[in-house]
């Protein structure tokens, strides 16, 4: 158990890591940071799947109930709508031109491609993060650790890799 344990933490780690060192020091198109992340977020939970067989890649994305579905649904809108307020509550203190500066100069993201790069930031890259964090993450350890410390490293390193991403 002890070495499960360890296995899962130094994958997401050095998932974690990896992306910050692509982040900071590599610095790739939004495109190719992409396909990193894609490789290390999907690619290590199936490494790790395909290593140990009491854990099934589809059990990251199985169903118990139907009302975790409407849930899910209306937490979403309610995180939309919160979101929604919350810019236009701030919007006088957000410099949209210093935005579109820092998504072109430091992403690539520019009119030709936003609407994808939105698209796949709203449902590729949530996927990814979901499957990685709460799905590896959180109901890998949860198989072999007291739930505590399963929710407290998949929230920390959720956590540390989004503040990461914020330092650059």
């Amino acid at each position: 158990m002890t070495s499960k344990k360890s296995i899962i933490t130094i994958f997401i780690a050095l998932a974690c890591i990896s992306m910050y060192i692509i982040e900071s020091y590599i610095k790739p198109t939004y495109a190719i940071k992409s396909l990193y992340k894609i490789i290390l977020f999907a690619g290590l939970p199936l490494i790790y799947c395909a290593l140990d067989k009491e854990v099934k890649f589809k059990e990251y994305f199985s169903i118990q109930d139907k009302r975790q579905i409407k849930s899910a649904v209306a937490l979403g809108l309610v995180v939309y709508l919160l979101v929604q307020a919350g810019y236009f509550i701030l919007k006088g203190f957000i410099n949209l031109d210093n935005v579109v500066m820092v998504l072109e100069n430091n992403l690539s993201v520019n009119k030709n491609n936003f609407v994808l790069v939105s698209l796949y930031i709203s449902f590729i890259n949530s996927l990814l993060e979901e499957l990685f964090f709460r799905g590896f993450g959180f109901l890998t350890l949860n198989k072999f650790l007291p739930k505590r410390y399963s929710y407290a490293i998949s929230a920390f390193t959720f956590s540390v890799y989004h503040v990461s991403i914020l330092a650059n």
